[in-house]
């Protein structure tokens, strides 16, 4: 059923979808993060991917005395290249995951950069 034992499967796993798309912290490394910590700090530039740590979930009565944990791994992108990098990377996470809501999209302002939020689904059951 689930699909990610831990954040860092998730983290392999869009870092591998995601590795033509994604930009590069100062340091060379692709900006790909899990969160908290905060990033390495520096000029933003091309595509990032924040994953938050703890995922969202809410846990549900099953059959047979189990439960089911419907958690929702939260992961955003951020946009700081005007180029089409979030468009493509959108359309490979939409079709690769299985998504709990429709992604919430902010446009370019001139105070903000592109951004878009996906919660990914992956329920897990829990064994009593």
């Amino acid at each position: 059923m689930t699909k990610f034992a831990t954040v860092s499967d998730l983290r392999g796993s869009l870092a591998t979808l995601l590795n033509a798309e994604l930009g590069t912290f100062e340091n060379g490394i692709k900006r790909i993060w899990v969160r908290p910590p905060d990033p390495p700090a520096g000029a933003a530039e091309g595509l990032e991917c924040i994953i938050q740590r703890i995922p969202a979930g809410a846990v549900r009565g099953s059959s047979g005395g189990q439960r089911k944990d419907l958690r929702r791994w939260v992961v955003t992108l951020t946009n700081y290249a005007e180029d089409g990098a979030m468009a493509t990377a959108t359309d490979k996470i939409k079709a690769t995951y299985t998504l709990a809501t429709a992604p919430r999209y902010v446009p370019p302002t001139d105070k903000n950069y592109e951004s878009i939020s996906f919660q990914i689904f992956d329920p897990t059951l829990i064994n009593p």
